[in-house]
């Protein structure tokens, strides 16, 4: 196992907090645990947060139907939805935080709008023939939550 399941304590068998299997393997799938990878390498929170957000790009575009259950997962189901939703914008709170320390990430954003506007990539350009685009509209949100100067 890698990724974020990999750590102790993490994984299936060990109870991720994660509210199912699918959102579980696609955030465990999409990168390391958030306070590892912000550290690895010395990388800033900012490229690190970018590089995650990749990596849940591939993982959904890996994964056949992965897109399409988070999906649902998060408009229908009433008690998993508002689960996933928080377990989400809790890795992103990791970076965020990180980065704004870091002072890379701008403070006044908050991790649901990084969340939702993420959600809205994948969701408006999520299949693998437009990753390019995709990938420019990372790029975008990553510009916004970098610059202060406006």
């Amino acid at each position: 196992m890698t990724g974020w399941a990999s750590y102790p304590g993490r994984g299936p068998a060990h109870g991720t907090g994660f509210t199912s299997r699918p959102v579980e393997a696609t955030v465990s799938s999409s990168g390391a645990h958030p306070a590892a990878t912000v550290r690895s390498g010395g990388r800033p929170a900012d490229r690190a947060l970018r590089t995650w957000m990749t990596e849940v790009l591939d993982c959904l575009a890996a994964k056949h139907g992965m897109a399409d259950t988070l999906r649902t997962l998060l408009r229908e189901d009433e008690r998993l939805g508002p689960l996933t939703r928080e377990r989400l914008t809790g890795v992103v709170e990791q970076f965020r935080l990180t980065g704004t320390a870091q002072k890379v990430i701008r403070e006044d954003v908050p991790s649901a709008d990084i969340r939702t506007a993420l959600a809205g990539v994948t969701l408006a350009v999520g299949e693998p023939r437009q990753r390019a685009r995709a990938e420019r509209l990372l790029d975008l949100l990553m510009d916004g939550l970098t610059r202060s100067d406006r």
